[in-house]
């Protein structure tokens, strides 16, 4: 059994599997695609939309400033991995003070929507915001 911190993504039904292609079609595309992970920054507010074409990644998000239980925008994420019946998970990182939350409100043929909200109720938001996101 592989020591839990040695298990790379090609670890697979219990059976170490040094080249994902030998599984050959779909669930080697399968591996491929939930390894897959791509960057992102915004470059001119919290609302710009931004192209991602990944199963999972990163998109960095303008700096901003929100106050206390506030909205801070929504962006679109275009992703030709993206379907309408696609379940987009979604975490949200913070360097800065608030407590940002982030929710995806919708998906479509090619796109998806990320909602961010500061929910403390007390302190600012005030950080560029690290929005991780899988597709599944």
């Amino acid at each position: 059994m592989a020591k839990i911190s040695n298990i790379k993504p090609a670890y697979f039904l219990g059976t170490m599997i040094t080249n994902p292609k030998v599984l050959g079609g779909k669930v080697a595309d399968m591996i491929t695609a939930m390894t897959e992970k791509k960057t992102v920054t915004q470059l001119t507010s919290i609302s710009t939309g931004v192209s991602l074409n990944a199963q999972s990644g990163v998109v960095t998000t303008f700096a901003l400033t929100t106050a206390a239980s506030t909205d801070c925008g929504s962006f679109t994420v275009t992703n030709n991995k993206c379907f309408s019946n696609s379940v987009v998970i979604v975490t949200v990182g913070n360097s800065g003070t608030g407590c940002p939350v982030a929710t995806i409100t919708s998906t479509s043929n090619g796109s998806f929507v990320v909602k961010l909200r500061n929910v403390h109720t007390a302190t600012a938001l005030n950080s560029a915001l690290t929005v991780n996101f899988q597709i599944i």
